[in-house]
Order: structure tokens, then C-alpha cells, then sequence
């Protein structure tokens, strides 16, 4: 299935699929990595933990977004992704 357009990527999703041959572990491994143990060490690596109880300082030049800039024109960058990788 394909997101619905204007849907916002996440650079590291994680869940436990439907399918999974062994639902329990999948099911550990995710409740470890969105625990702070697993949150401190994605933190040491430089990537920006997802809990709020883990401190971390964004190193290097951060990128920030305009998304009133890019709402108004969805149309035209759509245009130009598409036209770039079709769809």
C-alpha cells in the first residue's frame, strides 16, 4: 500500500508486521528499541532519539523546513518529483 499524498517519511520506522513468524519477539525487539536503553545508545550514534526522557544536541548544520512555503506550492513540487521518478 501507498501513502496517501503529502504523507511525511520517517528516516527509521519500525513496527511489528502482520505476517511476522514470531509476533512476540517482534513484539520485544520494537518495545526495546523505543525503550531509553536502546534511545541512549541511537542518541551516542548522532541520530535523534525519539524519547523526550533522553537528552541529545543535534550536531552539524540542521535542517529546517518551511511548510507554509511548501504547502503553497505541492502542486508544482509533486509535478517535479513525478516528473523526475514517474508515478
Amino acid at each position: 500500500m501507498w501513502p496517501d499524498d503529502g504523507a511525511i517519511s520517517l528516516y527509521s520506522p519500525i513496527a511489528v508486521v502482520s505476517g511476522s513468524d514470531d509476533r512476540g519477539a517482534a513484539e520485544d525487539f520494537v518495545e526495546y528499541v523505543l525503550g531509553d536503553d536502546a534511545q541512549e545508545r541511537i542518541a551516542a550514534t548522532g541520530w535523534q532519539p525519539i524519547s523526550a526522557a533522553v537528552p541529545w544536541t543535534p550536531e552539524g548544520t540542521q535542517v529546517t523546513v518551511d511548510w507554509s512555503r511548501l504547502f503553497d506550492r505541492q502542486g508544482e513540487l509533486l509535478g517535479a518529483y513525478r516528473a523526475i521518478f514517474g508515478g
